[in-house]
């Protein structure tokens, strides 16, 4: 689905904030609610769902007295947005990983004078402070490792 002929969807003018509302509002099913737990002003919240409604071209709730149902578009778009949200979150959570050093890859070189007797304990070690970290081992003399 295309906002501008030639032009992607997500890279139309759809926001992050756009989507966490989307979410909310699929929690909450109150307009005033999910822009609360949004730090949003209603107005800006209403803007925001009306936005993404004139993107997609279809309306994504009913409104009523009680508050907003999805649609079936609602629906299928908070899914989505869930998705995203999810993904993002992932996203984060593996750069903090990479950045601790708790996954990548080592490599160990060791003598086979110490590797029997020094290496089983260190990598027992090293894999319950980093249990995503691989590593692999090259055992050989000390010139070869050199």
């Amino acid at each position: 689905m295309t906002d501008t002929p030639g032009r992607p969807f997500a890279r139309s003018r759809l926001r992050l904030r756009q989507l966490l509302l989307l979410t909310a509002l699929g929690e909450q099913r109150n307009l005033r609610r999910a822009a609360a737990t949004l730090a949003l002003a209603q107005p800006a919240a209403t803007r925001l769902v009306k936005e993404l409604e004139a993107m997609l071209g279809v309306p994504l709730f009913e409104r009523s007295r009680k508050g907003m149902e999805p649609t079936i578009y609602g629906v299928a778009m908070i899914r989505h947005a869930n998705l995203v949200i999810a993904d993002l979150e992932a996203a984060r959570e593996e750069i903090g990983t990479l950045a601790a050093g708790g996954s990548g890859r080592i490599a160990v070189g060791a003598t086979t004078s110490i590797a029997p007797v020094l290496l089983p304990r260190a990598l027992a070690r090293v894999r319950g402070e980093r249990p995503g970290l691989r590593i692999s081992i090259q055992e050989s003399s000390h010139e070869p490792l050199m």
